[in-house]
This record gives structure tokens, C-alpha cells and sequence, in this order.
């Protein structure tokens, strides 16, 4: 409905515009900025999504920090190669799409943020000696101090807000800041640059909501293909896919140092996570039960770095699910371009990839915990050796320290395997995985249909 006004709104607008010198019409341009800014964005929020969209379309390599303050946040980014705030002044007064998309997904954020939400901001770009401010009613530039990096500073006080003071600001902020924290922890977990707020990093396949790493979850087994349908790659996150396993029990970490070495690849057509859901334990200390808890599968569309939406597959929901990860690139969006429509291209794709992932399927083996003893064990005696030979050349130096490593280190070679609890969870996940797989496959070559009745309703 609001892609309908806007495009109501633009078509009155040329109606009545002027026509430049090429015989185009043109709009006018305030009030073409304040409807756009209106219309485009349906959360208050959502201008976060076009930073990220704009920061990984400009081609730039460096981390998108947050910093969230009690009066502000900061963003520090590396700005496009060819980013200005020239170009970006320019694409401000053009209600259209220019030639670069990054600019256009960083003009409707800076829209957002300023005529919608009615903050103020300051735009810097890195060694530019010049600043970009929004006060409210005008943009102007200004002389800066140069910063290393570029940034983009919002008080969290809107300029019709006044200032309350004390706990009622602390409580506004609280709240903004929160907003901005689910956001980024459920749409950007996909995005390629390292995105961190206030130095906690939340992008990573493992970090997904639904199919990631975290209490209640066993990761059963992962995939990373390139297609040989004309599928298009998918941009992952780089360096190392590390979690953090604090607050989560010595059960549901079995897995976890089975997947924290990295993603093997930056780019891949298509992405899966086969992931065993249980119940987890209610108190520190109670036993585990590992419960089965059943959960649907579901595909998620990915378009420079943003979640647009997820589809539900047509899988029976089982205690083993997958989650699908496509890109969305060449496929219609509405114009915030944060969320599909429905077409036949989209549904074809999806089809194409739920049949190149029932062919990789064919070669599943569940992750094991006993494989992966076996191989932490060999490279402990290996270094052990090279630990010890060293512990006794010190010893008549630092006989405390090198007697104290060398006991660890026999501790270490002696360490008995995994317990039964523990072989009884690995059993129970891989039984779980494998006739998902049976049933998944089986799905797949019986029936074209891949989504569910009604599911083809984008969900963010």
C-alpha cells in the first residue's frame, strides 16, 4: 500500500512538474524527499537496514561499527572508493536511483533519518577535511578535523522532542538502542563486512535466529555450493565465524568447536545450515533431557547484506530443519528494496535450489564428535611432544612451571573419551538429520511445490 501512494504521489507530481532541459519532467524536489522519506520505509527503524545495504554495495572492505550512546549513536564505516559528499549531496536532492545503488540505499537512509524521523545528523567522510550536517531544516557543508575512518553521528533527540532529562531520555535511548540491536542481530547476520556493536560482533552464518548456534540447537551439518542452475553467488561474512558459548551448557557445546574455524569460502550460490532443535534444560545444574523439539524449514532471501524476508518450505516440521540461504540480487523488490514481491523468477530459484541441495545431500555424513576427539587428541600428542622435550630442557631453570606443564600435558594425552551423555546426544542428532535427509530428498523429487500454502508471503 505504500509503494501505491508513492507511486500515486510521483505520478501527480510529474503531472504537474516541469519540464527540464532534455523535456523530462521534474519534481519538486522538497516535497519529492519528504514523501519518499514517508512512504518508502515502513518501520522507524529500518533506515539501519539501508546503511548496511549501502556499505556492502559500495564495494568497500573495512568493519560497519555501532556505538550506541545514552544521547547518540555513532556509526563508523568505510566509505565507496568513489563516495563524495559531493555525489552524496546530489543523490539527496534526486528522488531516483543515480548510476551508483550504494549512494541511492545511503540517500534513503539519510531521508529516513532526517525528514521522517526528524534527527539531526553529521556525515564525515575519512581524509576529507569536510563534514556533512543535517540541522534540521538545511544541509550544508563544514569544515572537519580528518578522521581515519568515515562516520555518521545521530542524536538520539529528535529536534520536535524536547529535552526531558534523567530518566526519561535514559529510557528513550534504552529503547532506540534496543530496536537497532534486534534489527541488526535478525536481518544483518548475513552481512559480508565484520559488523560489530559496541564491540560485539553479530554478523556470522551461525549467529541466524532460527538455525544458528545457541541454546535448544545442534548444528547436524552445513553446506556451501556452486550452482550449476545459474543460481547467483551469495557474498558471506569474512574472517573467522566465531560464537560465543557464555550461559550455554556443556551439552549444547558439543558442536560448536566443529564450526568455528571459518566459512571455507567468501562467496557460494548456495548456503545451508542443518540444524537439530531440542528442549533445552530450565535451571543451571538439572539434567538434560534433549527433548525433541520439532521446527518448520524455511529459505532466507539476502540482498547486499539484509535479510528481505523468509519463506517457509513445504517440509514436514521435524526435530532436524535446514535453513536456505539465497542471494535476491536481479529479483523485484518493492522500492525500499527491503523486501521481494512475488514473481516466477523467485520461485524458480528457490526451486533450483532445493534440487541441487537434495544432490549434495546424497553424500551426507552427520558431524561427529567422536572424529573430532580423535583429531584434537593427534594434534595435542603431536604438540605435546614439542611441550614436553622443551618443560625438560627448562627444568633445572623453572623446575615448578615446567614440572606443572608437563603433568598437564600427560593429563591431556590421558583424557578419556566422551562420555555417554554425550555419545547419546550425537546418536540422537544424527538419527534426526538422516531421516531428514530420506525425507527431504523423498519431498523433493516427488513434488514441485516448495513452498508452503500462503507462504509465499515474505517474512522479515
Amino acid at each position: 500500500m505504500k509503494d501505491t501512494k508513492l507511486d500515486s504521489f510521483l505520478s501527480q507530481e510529474q503531472s504537474v512538474g516541469e519540464r527540464d532541459s532534455t523535456g523530462d519532467f521534474t519534481l519538486s524536489t522538497d516535497n519529492a524527499l519528504r514523501k519518499m522519506a514517508e512512504f518508502q520505509l515502513s518501520s522507524p527503524t529500518d533506515w539501519v537496514l539501508k546503511l548496511i545495504q549501502s556499505f556492502v554495495a559500495s564495494g568497500a572492505s573495512g568493519p560497519i561499527d555501532f556505538k550506541l550512546g545514552r544521547t547518540d549513536m555513532l556509526i563508523q564505516f568505510d566509505a565507496g572508493p568513489d563516495w563524495t559528499l559531493e555525489t552524496i549531496i546530489e543523490q539527496l536532492g534526486n528522488p531516483r536511483a543515480g548510476p551508483q545503488p550504494a549512494l541511492y540505499h545511503l540517500a534513503m537512509a539519510l531521508w529516513s533519518v532526517g525528514s521522517n524521523q526528524r534527527h539531526c545528523y553529521t556525515l564525515e567522510l575519512a581524509k576529507t577535511g569536510k563534514k556533512l550536517v543535517w540541522n534540521g531544516k538545511s544541509l550544508s557543508q563544514e569544515p572537519s578535523r580528518s578522521l581515519p575512518r568515515s562516520q555518521l553521528r545521530i542524536p538520539h533527540r529528535t529536534r520536535y522532542l524536547p529535552r526531558a532529562g534523567g530518566i526519561v531520555d535514559t529510557e528513550r535511548a534504552r529503547k532506540l538502542n534496543a530496536s537497532i540491536l534486534i534489527l541488526l542481530s535478525t536481518r544483518c547476520f548475513l552481512c559480508p563486512l565484520p559488523l560489530t556493536l559496541d564491540g560485539r560482533r553479530l554478523n556470522g552464518l551461525l549467529r541466524c535466529p532460527s538455525y544458528g548456534f545457541r541454546e535448544g540447537r545442534h548444528l547436524a551439518g552445513s553446506g556451501y555450493i556452486e550452482s550449476r542452475l545459474g543460481i547467483p553467488s551469495l557474498a558471506l561474512p569474512l574472517g573467522c565465524d566465531t560464537i560465543d558459548t557464555y550461559g550455554v551448557s556443556g551439552i549444547g557445546t558439543l558442536f560448536s568447536d566443529l564450526v568455528v574455524a571459518g566459512l571455507p569460502t567468501s562467496r557460494a550460490s548456495l548456503v545451508y545450515l542443518l540444524t537439530y532443535h531440542y528442549t533445552p534444560k530450565q535451571k543451571p545444574g538439572e539434567s538434560f533431557d534433549g527433548l525433541a523439539s520439532p521446527q518448520p524449514s524455511r529459505c532466507y532471501w539476502i540482498l547486499d547484506g539484509v535479510v528481505l524476508g523468509s519463506v517457509e518450505l513445504n517440509l514436514p516440521s521435524a526435530a532436524c530443519s535446514v535453513g536456505v540461504y539465497l542471494s535476491a540480487e536481479n529479483l523485484p523488490t518493492d522500492l525500499s528494496t527491503l523486501s521481494l514481491q512475488e514473481s516466477d523468477a523467485k520461485t524458480e530459484r528457490l526451486r533450483k535450489a532445493l534440487i541441487e541441495i537434495a544432490g549434495d545431500l546424497r553424500n551426507f555424513k552427520p558431524l561427529s564428535f567422536h572424529e573430532r576427539h580423535r583429531s584434537k587428541k593427534n594434534g595435542t600428542f603431536s604438540a605435546a611432544k614439542f611441550i614436553i622435550a622443551g618443560s625438560l630442557l627448562t627444568l633445572p631453570i623453572f623446575r615448578e612451571a615446567s614440572v606443572g606443564m608437563i603433568l598437564f600435558m600427560l593429563y591431556a594425552l590421558t583424557k578419556k573419551e566422551p562420555s555417554p551423555e554425550e555419545l547419546r546426544v550425537e546418536g540422537d542428532v544424527a538419527r534426526a538429520a538422516s531421516s531428514f535427509v530420506d525425507s527431504f530428498q523423498e519431498t523433493i523429487l516427488r513434488s514441485s511445490q516448495i513452498v508452503s500454502d500462503g507462504a509465499l508471503q515474505d517474512r522479515a
